[in-house]
Formats: C-alpha cells, structure tokens, sequence
C-alpha cells in the first residue's frame, strides 16, 4: 500500500519500475467515514451539559413536592383539628394551645384564642364610614371568638409554619 492509499498486487510495488502494473490492477481502499477524537469530546461536553441541567432540575422538582407534600399535611392536620369540636371546645376555655400534637408525629401545634373584633366600615343604612376615615370603628362581637391556629413540621428541613384564623361561638 502507498501513501495515498492504494494497494498494488503482489508482484507490483510503487517501486517497482521492472514489471508494470496496469491501472486496472491498482485497488483503492473503500472510504471510512468516522468521527474525529474533537468531534467525539466536543459531544461529550454536550451530553454532560445536558445532563447536569436535567439533573438539576429534578433536584428542584423534589424540594418542590416536598414543600407540596407538607403543606397538604399541614392542611389536612389543620381541617382534622377544626373537626374534633371537644379540641375546639377545650382551647376556646383555656384561650391558649402551645405543644406539639400527640396525634400527628412531629408536628407542633399554637393556638390563639381573642374576642371576635370587626371594623364596622357603613352604618346599617349603608352611608360614609362612622370614624374618622381609617376604616370604621372597631367592635366586638359577643359570643364570638377568633381562633388562630399554626401549625410547624419540625421534623421536616422545610421551616414554615401554616396558619389558619376561624370564628367560633364562645362556650364560655
């Protein structure tokens, strides 16, 4: 074989001036088409580019369901509590709740009992304002009282705390 790639036969060489070697004996090697050692690491660059991106953003997909996942607990642990009247009976007497919940593993449990206060913003006939301007005048509601409840995982690394304000009767 020369440098160009051909392949003579054997009583033929590319030196040999002696015996002639018709053109029609002189073979060419077919063509190999391949990929070039930068063209191989320039698409491993690629592939490792795009990989690290998608890999990222699973890792936030998963902090995303996470938080998800907490929040629906929170919400289902929050209606269960509103739920049970003789919990709600018991923190409406003792005006105050501040522990963590035997029921509900890990999760810690406030509660705030305050008289129901609301701005009156018209008179009943449905006029400007009663006070001076900054949106009425504050006043209780008898046998009401406003129950804020908060709830916070603390087993979980996501710190929030979820919190939902009710009206109820007063049993006191």
């Amino acid at each position: 074989m020369d440098r160009y790639g051909q392949i003579f036969p054997s009583h033929c060489s590319a030196h040999d001036d002696e015996l002639p070697c018709p053109s029609s004996m002189v073979h060419r090697l077919p063509f190999v088409s391949g990929y070039t050692l930068l063209e191989v690491m320039v698409a491993l660059i690629i592939i490792g580019i795009s990989l690290t991106a998608v890999t990222g953003g699973l890792g936030s997909s998963k902090r995303l369901s996470a938080k998800a996942d907490q929040a629906v607990d929170a919400v289902r642990i929050l209606n269960n509590l509103f739920n049970d009247t003789k919990f709600v009976k018991d923190i409406i007497k003792e005006e105050e709740y501040d522990d963590m919940l035997p029921m509900e593993e890990g999760w810690h449990c406030r509660v705030e009992v305050e008289p129901l206060n609301v701005k009156i913003i018209e008179d009943v006939m449905g006029r400007a304002p009663l006070s001076n301007g900054d949106g009425g005048e504050e006043i209780e509601v008898p046998g009401m009282v406003a129950v804020k409840v908060c709830l916070k995982n603390n087993d979980s690394i996501i710190e929030k705390e979820y919190c939902i304000t009710r009206w109820e009767r007063s049993v006191r």
